[in-house]
């Protein structure tokens, strides 16, 4: 028996990541270094601690509630998610004490700050579900899903020995599972730039032909990025995955 399938989902207003609802409005960040800058504070003396000091800097003056250092929105419902998989199966039923049957799955699900994660398959990396900007720019946190499987085979195989009714010996069947999957996207992070954890791709791809644990990928792919800007690559890879795995259990 062959049996194929498509299956698409999309889902609005998950649980997402968090972000600081007094970030700073990006229009500001071309003032660079300016923004370090000590300046007036207009609540000086009005609150306790180093925001009501006789200056503050340029960067917390700007924010929308200089009085605070973050306002944290927690869990909003801001998550989406978008999935295509193709799925196909072979079976063979059982004939001469033999039964196999073989799945595959293979697609892409893209999603952008899930705080749960879309669990179409087995979830093996912690969801990477923090925003760049999340108050004024979260569409550029779409990407492919840190736990996306882009391709995933399972097999399993039962025969019964030629022992039972009619033979010296019955009862005695071999069984085996084997699972095939390829590697989760890489998330990489890393910069000093007083605003981005993210760094720029040098517009070439860092996928090696040939990778080892020695070198998974082209570090010299990637720089920091200029001070206050953005880093430009994803949330994730979309083109350099950890291992992928093979296991077989045998009873």
């Amino acid at each position: 028996m062959i049996d194929l399938a498509y299956s698409g989902n999309r889902g609005q207003h998950f649980a997402a990541g968090g972000y600081d609802l007094n970030s700073l409005d990006p229009k500001y960040l071309a003032l660079g270094q300016g923004l370090n800058s000590q300046v007036p504070n207009p609540n000086a003396g009005k609150i306790p601690g180093s925001l009501g000091a006789a200056t503050i800097s340029r960067n917390q003056s700007l924010r929308d509630y200089p009085q605070y250092t973050s306002i944290n929105v927690a869990s909003p419902r801001l998550g989406s998610f978008t999935s295509n998989l193709f799925i196909a199966s072979v079976e063979k039923r059982m004939s001469h004490g033999l039964s196999v049957l073989v799945s595959y799955t293979g697609g892409k699900v893209i999603s952008d700050s899930l705080a749960t994660p879309v669990n179409f398959g087995p979830i093996e990396q912690a969801n990477e579900i923090g925003w760049q900007n999340g108050r004024y720019n979260r569409q550029i946190n779409r990407s492919v899903d840190p736990d996306d499987v882009s391709s995933r085979a399972v097999v399993s195989v039962l025969y019964e020995l030629p022992f039972g009714r009619g033979h010296r010996y019955g009862g005695w069947q071999v069984n085996t599972i084997g699972a095939m999957q390829k590697g989760l996207p890489l998330i990489l992070r890393g910069a000093s730039n007083f605003l981005s954890d993210r760094p720029n791709s040098t517009g070439k791809s860092a996928k090696l032909d040939n990778p080892t644990r020695d070198g998974w990928f082209d570090t010299n792919q990637f720089i920091n990025p200029p001070d206050f800007t953005y880093g430009n690559i994803g949330r994730v890879l979309p083109d350099v995955r950890t291992p992928g795995t093979v296991n077989w259990d045998f009873l």
